[in-house]
């Protein structure tokens, strides 16, 4: 009986002729730098949008402390928290009135920290953060002067 399998015929064995490399799975070539190049153009576009972030984040505290915002309403800070999944969860209904403002302030400087420094959402975030009417932000309570 004879073999009538061709699907082998002329292949060189990998083993020994290596004549193949470029078509082995995760083989980089010598003389193919474009893959480090562009790693490295990748890595220099995360680093620049990490920092503009940075200056995002900055400039919004810096926003947030002259006006007296500390975070988005309960129901704005879910939806915020929903969208982006910044590490904690945002104070909801039952421990919103139990928590101070200095509380909900880190809460929300947490988040906010955490999402420029390990994740790619901050832009999108930062975008919906602006969207979100001054009416719709908790801010400092003022505690009456004792007399």
């Amino acid at each position: 009986m004879k073999n009538t399998n061709t699907a082998f015929d002329g292949t060189v064995n990998l083993s020994t002729g290596m004549q193949h490399k470029q078509y082995l799975p995760g083989y980089q070539g010598t003389n193919d730098p474009i893959y480090l190049k562009d790693g490295f153009l990748k890595y220099q576009n995360f680093i620049e949008e990490r920092r503009n972030n940075i200056e995002k984040l900055n400039s919004l505290k810096l926003h947030m402390e002259v006006t007296g915002k500390i975070c988005p309403k309960a129901w704005h800070w879910g939806r915020f928290y929903k969208f982006f999944q910044p590490m904690h969860e945002s104070y909801w209904l039952s421990s919103w009135w139990e928590t101070t403002d200095d509380e909900k302030q880190h809460r929300f400087d947490e988040q906010l920290d955490y999402l420029v420094t390990q994740t790619i959402r901050f832009r999108e975030a930062y975008e919906f953060l602006l969207e979100i009417e001054d009416r719709n932000w908790y801010r400092k309570t003022e505690t009456p002067a004792f007399k």
